[in-house]
């Protein structure tokens, strides 16, 4: 039993998560991300290594990918279902909307990324995953194309 309420506060607190993001107006970018751990369908094209990093969908037997490009917006029924599954959380970039990815594990470099970043950039929302990683959200004008890693 305790296990049960344990994944079930979980669900609760991804489904929270997943609604503030879709109430700060990003309800049309929001997509589920295969979970790092999840089965995948035996039909799917996602490479297992690629699980916990794209969009996808949990199906008879398993996760598999979807045409998440041309996917309407998330609506609550969405973002439930998405919490209770153990899907994470993705943002669609591009269409006036970049983001700095601050992929470091070493938390006072990190900090201090997200410290300079703020200071050339403004403040913005920030998506955290896997502590100290973050993500911070801009709305720019133009698109930016994406530079090489």
């Amino acid at each position: 039993m305790a296990g049960f309420d344990r994944e079930h506060a979980a669900a609760a607190e991804r489904e929270q998560r997943n609604r503030d993001w879709a109430a700060r107006g990003f309800a049309s970018r929001l997509l589920p991300i295969i979970p790092p751990d999840a089965p995948l369908s035996s039909g799917s094209k996602v490479p297992a290594e690629n699980r916990g990093k794209v969009p996808g969908k949990l199906g008879i037997g398993g996760w598999h990918g979807y045409d998440w490009r041309s996917a309407p917006p998330a609506t609550n029924g969405n973002l439930r279902a998405w919490a209770a599954s153990g899907a994470g959380l993705g943002i669609r970039l591009g269409d006036g909307l970049i983001a700095v990815d601050i992929d470091v594990l070493d938390e006072r470099l990190a900090e201090e990324i997200a410290r300079l970043v703020s200071e050339h950039l403004g403040s913005s929302p920030v998506r955290i995953g896997r502590p100290p990683k973050r993500l911070m959200l801009y709305r720019v004008a133009d698109d930016v194309s994406s530079k090489a890693r």
